[in-house]
């Protein structure tokens, strides 16, 4: 179930037919108490996910989904831990990431508990106290990357600057 095989049999994601293995799937999460710590792949409404931390950027990364169930991760995968409405993200590289710091737009390395936020079957995730920023895409095409911006870039601009994730959570592997 969830997996989409071709005419060898095989699926994108590693299993084959009647081969007895169970490979990762990534299924969307669509209630807010279902948004857990785990192992996430992070999409926004164009498609795009969430890659990995580079040079004060998060690279983005292009998954592929089918029936609601991520068939390629594309090196996508983030680990997040959630404390109540707090959450950490850490990239498959075992990077952590946090707001530049303040209200300036950027994201850097280290510990942060970020605030998420659930908005009709999506999470964002807010910068808290000083850091008046939201984790968002940044479709300018002399960009395409993520990192945190003012909230009220975000706001102002919400086609410009994607910061709704669907999130696609491991229920198996």
């Amino acid at each position: 179930e969830g997996h989409v095989y071709n005419d060898n049999g095989e699926c994108a994601c590693g299993a084959t037919e009647n081969s007895g293995t169970v490979a990762p799937q990534y299924v969307l999460v669509t209630k807010a108490e279902d948004f857990t710590s785990g192992e996430y792949v992070l999409i926004v409404s164009n498609g795009v996910g969430l890659g990995k931390y580079e040079s004060n950027w998060v690279t983005a990364a292009n998954p592929t989904v089918s029936n609601g169930v991520v068939t390629d991760t594309a090196g996508a995968v983030w680990t997040i831990t959630v404390n109540g409405t707090s959450a950490t993200l850490t990239d498959s590289a075992g990077t952590t990431i946090k707001p530049k710091s303040g209200n300036n737009n950027g994201v850097q390395t280290g510990s942060y508990n970020w605030e998420w936020v659930w908005n009709n079957g999506t999470v964002s995730f807010k910068g808290v106290g000083n850091d008046t920023t939201v984790l968002a895409y940044n479709g300018d095409s002399q960009y395409l990357k993520f990192r945190s911006y003012k909230q009220k870039t975000v706001s102002d601009t919400p086609e410009m600057y994607l910061a709704f994730f669907q999130v696609y959570k491991l229920v198996q592997g």
